[in-house]
């Protein structure tokens, strides 16, 4: 089954940095090693003594992934990735890439030899609208004026079904789920590292704190501290584009006049 090849949805060149989040993480690379480091910061033990790096690695990726998932809540376009693949004839069924989590959009063009611009937005489809079989639903069945697609678990399907090879005519945009860290010099996927990495730090100390039974008050004062500091970093990326005022936007595509009263 044909799947989805990976490449960069904008390119930001900014100093060394390169590729769609070069322009937020142009900063000082703040690796696993440094995360663990400022955990031990806070617990006063400068090498292994009470907490074993493999022990706070865990939790630290355990905090990690909390941050991630608080960018995600605001502003969840900071891990938007585009990626390609070929319509192969007859083919309904594609796999979508290993790292998706959420589709964002989905485009289409079932000429692209013929007219390699005229990409269309496919919708979501609703399955119990296809009376007839899926498998029978090709080019010349209409069922709403844009194509379709649904998902099953980590395949993507199309209907109308393609009835010609092309060349990267499927695109999509999706949000990609991240990984822990596992390697010392692996680095932190989220914006303005430099600012948000200590959010982490404090949660995993205060976390070791309580499983190792010590300080349970400055073990409280960073848990708070950490969840101010998340409530703060979600206030600052809720409005990352500012020059522009906030708008109701017609995604299925219907037009509708929301300035109806009635509507």
């Amino acid at each position: 089954m044909l799947g989805f090849v990976l490449e960069e949805f904008i390119t930001v060149k900014c100093g060394s940095g390169t590729g769609p989040r070069a322009f937020f993480n142009n900063y000082m690379a703040k690796s696993l090693i440094t995360l663990r480091n400022d955990t031990r910061h806070y617990l006063d033990e400068n090498t292994q003594a009470d907490w074993l790096d493999t022990d706070l690695t865990r939790i630290i990726n355990k905090h990690y992934h909390r941050v991630v998932t608080a960018v995600m809540e605001t502003f969840e376009n900071y891990y938007m990735t585009e990626a390609t693949a070929d319509t192969i004839a007859n083919q309904q069924e594609y796999a979508l890439p290993s790292d998706f989590f959420k589709l964002r959009r989905v485009e289409i063009n079932y000429d692209i030899v013929g007219d390699p611009t005229s990409f269309m937005r496919a919708l979501p489809s609703d399955l119990d609208q296809v009376r007839n079989s899926l498998s029978k639903v090709d080019v010349s069945t209409i069922i709403s004026r844009n194509p379709n697609y649904y998902i099953q678990g980590s395949i993507i399907g199309f209907l109308p079904i393609p009835n010609k090879n092309g060349d990267e005519a499927i695109k999509i945009w999706y949000i990609r789920y991240l990984t822990d860290l596992v390697s010392d010099s692996e680095t932190l996927d989220i914006p303005y590292p430099d600012r948000y990495f200590s959010i982490i730090t404090k949660a995993a100390a205060a976390e070791a704190l309580r499983k190792g039974q010590q300080e349970p008050i400055e073990a409280k004062r960073l848990e708070d501290e950490a969840q101010k500091d998340i409530d703060n970093m979600k206030r600052e990326l809720e409005d990352r584009i500012a020059e522009e005022s906030k708008t109701i936007i017609d995604t299925s595509g219907e037009n509708l006049n929301f300035g109806d009263p009635y509507l």
